[in-house]
């Protein structure tokens, strides 16, 4: 856990809380001639990504000796914001764009600020209709634009290492995003991206209602086609959400100052009593509710306790909610190793839980022989988004070791696409620092099937179509005759070069594994 704040970090907060109180002016009356270290307040308006906005605060106090580097910063920043601004003019003005919204970004920014070049624009986000991608695939590569991945990592944006891709590929099977859309201006790249759900919250089901409610914008003398005013609200609660609590990026105090500008400049004209009810609609009142708990608890009451008490918690909601044993400020300033073992603390907590126990599947000592194999009561199964096959296994357990046998279906044994297989079991030591405590692995490349193990125990092919993995009892280190075991099965098909996409819950890229995690109770006699 974090201990108190340095310095620099409680003066970017106290800059976000007063400017929302009351704009630059007297946000750079309060902090102007402060004794400032400007090389850590740099690196962290630049983690924070306040860099812009603070930069316009405090411009006239930097130093000498640190003006040029911060001056380089703001030009380079305001560059690329022009650069991208340009681009969403240029495909504003089409006609056969209409089915592509923009968010956050240079919009975002002339909603906040009225001026579309405050915000740091990295690159340009869109929602689209999954019907309309053909059309705006062909639409982004007549303005010069192609589609890629990473060769080396699929995920690296590196620009000199680009595999172009033939056509649209999502980054996984139910991810929200495709892979990046890229354009060379000058020495320059504007990446734009395509966004078919909004992360795991509103998917296929609500996605459709989502992006009917959109308007266009007037943004720098351009009419730019985005969301109605509740529905980004909405929009900018869930995208805070999921990158606060989950793996990809951490809370940032720029997504909060952001949220809490919008709900301060236009209170007025949300439209409240629809936003609960859509709240509702698309199963995310959970969401909200801890959001705007967080915004109160930085901002100090910023949204009255009574709105905050009409988004209550409900079984229809589908969010994973964390625990945090670190005040929302100090998160904020969290390293990635330190959130990372927090996130982990909650899931092994989640895995062997009371009510994830009592679903446990429970497993007797027995000999091999005693068991009928005939009874498909017997088999578990490993779920499958995208195909009819099914990929069953079998728990088993006697004095020496736990045993899971898979039973590949021949849609498998006789693929002609490359597949894998990932076993990991879950750490039962909520305190260690590590989730995932086994990896074992069977894959087919190259029409062969391969094995891996990552941690004690073994893997075994027993005939054309049974993969038997071996943990020895001894692994557990219990004296108890009751052991508990989370464990995770990924399913992997690859798509394209490298590119794999994932048939079932991953627990990384999508959470629902850990609403309903996979655990075996064991007794040992």
């Amino acid at each position: 856990m974090m201990g108190e704040l340095n310095r620099e970090q409680n003066i970017l907060i106290q800059i976000a809380r007063n400017y929302l109180e009351g704009g630059k002016q007297a946000t750079f009356e309060k902090f102007d001639f402060l004794d400032i270290d400007w090389s850590i307040l740099y690196d962290l308006m630049i983690e924070q990504k306040m860099f812009p906005l603070v930069y316009n605060i405090l411009c006239d106090s930097i130093p000498l000796s640190y003006r040029e580097s911060y001056q380089e910063t703001s030009d380079s920043m305001k560059n690329m914001n022009y650069l991208i601004f340009e681009e969403i003019r240029t495909l504003s003005q089409r006609e056969d764009v209409e089915e592509m919204l923009f968010i956050k970004g240079a919009i975002l920014s002339q909603l906040l600020y009225d001026d579309p070049f405050i915000r740091t624009s990295g690159d340009i986000d869109t929602l689209i209709r999954e019907a309309s991608l053909e059309q705006i695939d062909k639409l982004l590569k007549d303005e010069g634009y192609f589609q890629a991945c990473g060769k080396d990592g699929v995920y690296a944006s590196d620009y000199d290492n680009l595999e172009i891709l033939p056509y649209p590929i999502l980054k996984d099977y139910r991810h929200h995003e495709y892979f990046e859309y890229y354009k060379q201006s000058g020495t320059d790249y504007v990446i734009l991206e395509l966004q078919r759900y909004i992360h795991n919250t509103i998917t296929s089901e609500h996605i459709d209602r989502f992006l009917d409610s959109s308007r266009l914008l007037m943004v720098n003398g351009v009419k730019v086609r985005t969301l109605d005013t509740d529905h980004t609200l909405l929009y900018l609660i869930e995208s805070l959400h999921t990158d606060a609590n989950w793996y990809y990026r951490g809370p940032k105090l720029n997504k909060y100052l952001e949220l809490a500008l919008f709900i301060r400049k236009y209170e007025k004209t949300i439209d409240w009593e629809r936003v609960l009810h859509k709240s509702d609609e698309f199963q995310m009142t959970d969401i909200v509710h801890d959001i705007f708990n967080d915004l109160n608890e930085l901002f100090h009451s910023l949204i009255s306790q009574s709105r905050v008490d009409q988004y209550k918690y409900s079984k229809r909601n589908k969010s994973l909610s964390l625990i945090w044993e670190t005040h929302l400020v100090e998160r904020l300033f969290q390293s990635d190793e330190d959130r990372m073992k927090e996130i982990y603390k909650n899931l092994k907590r989640i895995c062997y839980s009371t009510e994830s126990l009592n679903h446990a599947v429970k497993l007797d000592n027995y000999n091999e022989q005693d068991l009928n194999y005939s009874q498909s009561d017997h088999y578990l199964y490993v779920p499958n988004d995208k195909y009819d096959y099914v990929l069953t296994y079998l728990p088993t357990v006697d004095s020496t070791n736990l045993t899971f046998a898979f039973y590949l279906p021949i849609e498998l044994v006789q693929s002609s696409y490359d597949w894998e297989v990932i076993f990991n079991t879950i750490d039962p030591c909520i305190e260690s620092s590590i989730l995932d405590w086994h990896t074992f692995s069977f894959a087919k490349q190259e029409g062969e099937i391969q094995i891996n193990v990552s941690g004690c125990g073994s893997v075994e092919r027993v005939g054309d179509s049974e993969i038997r993995i071996q943990i020895p009892l001894s692994e557990f280190n219990s004296s108890s005759i009751e052991l508990a075991l989370a464990y995770k099965i990924i399913l992997r098909e690859r798509i394209y070069g490298n590119i794999y996409h994932t048939l079932n819950s991953d627990g990384y890229m999508d959470n629902r594994f850990w609403l309903s995690p996979s655990l075996i109770q064991v007794s040992v006699r």
